[in-house]
């Protein structure tokens, strides 16, 4: 096998870019199974809980596979022996429920099996709506029966009521609440799945809206006090208050001698228009507090003014990295080259992912004459697909979206990407 087609394949499918299934299409004879079991049988998305399972995408890429009969074997076998709550575990039962869905016996009984084993005290329980959507009102029976027995030896354990949403909406005009009270008369863990908490009340509120009135104090006076008695403030606090409020309290912060509680000063700060002494802001860049430099980046980031270009203009790119937000309200046509030299240096995953979220914010607040100089770059060490819409929409508002990208965009991991992608393709078609 040609070493590069399988480091490019292996990079692609990690990434989730349609690349993985071009390579497929393009060199039909290449045997990459090993790489596409790896990648069903481990969720190898950066960000799973945003993300996804990117199961449809795999599907696909299991239909090239030289054995795919194999390959389905391993994901119902490992499914079963799959004792961890992880995202492993939910891709799997993700790509079992698409095979099953298309009529794989095995693979619908391997959803049956495992979450029978949520039983078993050697499987840690695993809360999914699958059978659900597999298998309509008996899945949905299947999975009350399960929990209510668990609960009879678990009567802590906290049930919510994504079983019954999920059934809602795909089958809106059953009849449930009249079905589920015939099926439970005659089984006692059902009945204890009814008698839950959660469950109660979603059978007294499905059709209702329910609206909290509750109000959250934050005067400068309230405000102040929480950081003077060294409690934690809510990241998004600056947003709620006035800026006469922001004007007093950064005051307060520009007065304080305490170094106990900078940091929280400058937490109440971060996403608010300070309208202090910037200087002293940015004196916090030095800090050798991550969180204390993070919030005054982040300060600073709202503001343009000539000492934060200097700042810029006159520190060194590893100074830089972890501070391109800087560029967000100070950006000059001059720092793509910065920006290509900073991208260079960047090889870990999670910087990668901290300076491709950077760069799509300097980029969307500013006008970039040719985004894809940097973007194009950054679309093959991006290992995030929520990072990837960003920069497509960019570059499709730019009208500097390459033919080759766009090609793979059509079979990307983000079923809203290909959209993007097919949408852009249409209106550029005449």
């Amino acid at each position: 096998m040609d070493v590069n087609i399988k480091e490019s394949f292996q990079r692609a499918i990690k990434n989730g870019t349609g690349e993985a299934i071009l390579i497929l299409n393009k060199f039909p004879d290449e045997n990459l199974d090993n790489i596409i079991n790896e990648a069903c049988m481990r969720n190898l998305a950066y960000d799973p809980q945003c993300e996804g399972t990117r199961s449809e995408y795999l599907i696909e890429i299991i239909s090239h596979a030289k054995n795919k009969t194999q390959i389905i074997k391993n994901i119902s076998s490992g499914l079963c022996a799959s004792k961890d709550d992880n995202w492993d575990t939910h891709q799997l039962i993700e790509l079992s429920k698409h095979l099953a869905l298309a009529g794989n016996e095995k693979a619908k009984q391997s959803l049956y099996d495992r979450y029978k084993k949520n039983l078993n005290p050697e499987f840690d329980f695993v809360e999914t709506e699958a059978l659900v959507e597999v298998d309509g009102f008996d899945g949905l029976c299947f999975s009350m029966k399960v929990i209510g027995e668990y609960l009879e030896s678990t009567p802590d354990f906290w049930v919510d009521d994504i079983l019954l949403s999920c059934f809602k909406e795909n089958f809106p005009t059953f009849k449930l609440e009249k079905h589920i009270r015939e099926v439970a008369s005659s089984n006692k863990y059902i009945k204890t799945y009814l008698a839950s908490e959660d469950v109660k009340n979603w059978f007294d509120n499905s059709d209702k809206t329910i609206k909290s009135n509750g109000k959250t104090d934050y005067s400068y006076k309230h405000v102040a006090e929480l950081i003077r008695t060294g409690k934690r403030l809510p990241i998004t606090v600056g947003k709620r208050m006035s800026p006469e409020d922001i004007a007093k309290l950064a005051n307060d912060f520009e007065q304080n001698n305490n170094t106990e509680i900078e940091e929280s000063y400058l937490r109440a700060f971060a996403y608010a228009k300070y309208s202090g002494n910037i200087k002293h802001v940015a004196s916090f860049l030095y800090s050798n507090n991550e969180r204390k430099s993070h919030y005054a980046v982040s300060i600073l980031s709202k503001i343009q003014d000539d000492s934060i270009r200097l700042i810029i203009d006159n520190t060194s790119i590893k100074f830089l990295k972890d501070k391109i937000r800087l560029l967000v309200s100070n950006y000059r046509k001059r720092d793509i080259k910065l920006l290509l030299d900073i991208c260079e240096k960047t090889q870990d995953e999670d910087e990668i992912h901290s300076f491709v979220s950077d760069v799509i914010t300097v980029f969307e607040n500013n006008k970039i004459e040719k985004p894809s100089v940097l973007l194009d770059k950054i679309y093959r060490i991006n290992n995030c697909s929520l990072c990837r819409e960003s920069m497509v929409e960019i570059l499709i508002s730019s009208n500097d979206l390459s033919e080759g990208i766009l090609e793979e965009l059509l079979f990307d991991s983000d079923l809203d990407i290909r959209k993007l992608a097919i949408n852009y393709r249409k209106e550029h078609s005449n």
